[in-house]
């Protein structure tokens, strides 16, 4: 009698403990994702999955709603502005960084940029940007578009190097 008393309470008890940590891990996953409030699409393919998501350096959190992208770029990736908004009567003109230029996710990109925003009527706006980059990121960029068949190597001879490295 005594052991069938223990063998339930025991049961009972081991019932108890996965229920708990069954509600324990539903309350953590839901705050996981509504910690992220702000969800860049990392990986607009048609056709996202995990693998290539991760491949990337992004983050992969299923969505609570359908709007959501599964796979966002993470915390700290993006610009910081570095400078006040210079504004005129019809621009405004701002310098941006990098948050973390360790933090990459396509490689070589870019952590200077100048942003220039006119608004040139009052249906329509036009941003102009300015990377500041070195020459072997230049380089780079170039080989890339011809690999890309943007331009042919008669074409490349033309193409214009500035080195506009930010000190």
């Amino acid at each position: 009698m005594r052991t069938d008393r223990t063998k339930c309470v025991l049961f009972l008890t081991i019932v108890l403990v996965a229920l708990a940590a069954l509600v324990a891990i539903i309350i953590y996953v839901n705050a996981v994702r509504k910690s992220y409030k702000l969800r860049v699409d990392c990986l607009p393919d048609p056709d996202p999955t995990y693998k290539k998501c991760m491949d990337r350096g992004c983050l992969w959190i299923t969505p609570i709603e359908d709007v959501e992208p599964s796979c966002f770029f993470p915390v700290g990736y993006g610009y910081r502005q570095v400078t006040d908004v210079n504004r005129t009567r019809n621009s405004e003109i701002v310098e941006l960084e990098r948050i973390d230029p360790k933090l990459t996710v396509f490689g070589d990109e870019i952590n200077k940029i100048h942003l220039e925003v006119f608004y040139e009527t009052d249906t329509r706006l036009r941003f102009k940007v300015n990377i500041y980059f070195s020459i072997l990121w230049l380089k780079h960029l170039r080989q890339n578009l011809r690999n890309f068949g943007a331009f042919s190597e008669e074409q490349g001879k033309g193409f214009h190097q500035e080195n506009r490295e930010m000190g």
